[in-house]
């Protein structure tokens, strides 16, 4: 027995399996293949260790629909939480790229670019921490934004030097 993640339940033989998922045989004329991820529960109901090698089990003709929906009192994981995949929060990256290029030494185009680090990583660990279970990606935010103070910091060291330089003319 299979219950899938969307609540569906297979009832069959597992006549092959691989790394991805199972053939599963439902009925003599009918098999269906569910991958891994699809998979919610797999429940061995009985076994038949006697099978000789290549021999593919028979099936009775199901007594019912192929699939059926779980009731409310069949599915002791409800409250479970569905996994979902993280996605790398897309201005944590620019905030790097911006923090890496503001280091080309053209003055207009590194304070731009430092800048826009420093707001972009501001912007973007404000939104991974409003939703964590969504969004990755702080460290990348994190050294975009140490790239963008380091830059800052030397263009304002430099333009001190600049005009401490000027004013002992």
């Amino acid at each position: 027995e299979i219950i899938t993640t969307t609540g569906r339940v297979y009832r069959g033989v597992v006549v092959k399996s691989d790394y991805d998922g199972y053939f599963i045989k439902l009925s003599p004329d009918r098999e269906i293949y569910l991958s891994n991820i699809e998979i919610k529960r797999l429940t061995v109901i009985s076994s038949t260790p006697n099978l000789k090698f290549n021999e593919i089990p028979t099936t009775s003709a199901p007594s019912q629909d192929y699939f059926e929906e779980d009731s409310a009192e069949e599915q002791p994981y409800s409250d479970e939480s569905i996994y979902v995949e993280k996605k790398t929060e897309p201005m944590a990256i620019l905030s790097l790229i911006f923090g890496i290029l503001g280091y080309i030494p053209i003055p207009p185009v590194a304070g731009l670019g430092w800048i826009a680090a420093v707001v972009l990583a501001k912007q973007s660990i404000k939104k991974i921490d409003r939703n964590p279970e969504k969004f990755e990606g702080k460290a990348l935010a994190i050294a975009g934004r140490i790239l963008g103070l380091i830059g800052i910091s030397l263009m304002l060291f430099a333009l001190l030097i600049l005009i401490l330089i000027l004013a002992s003319f």
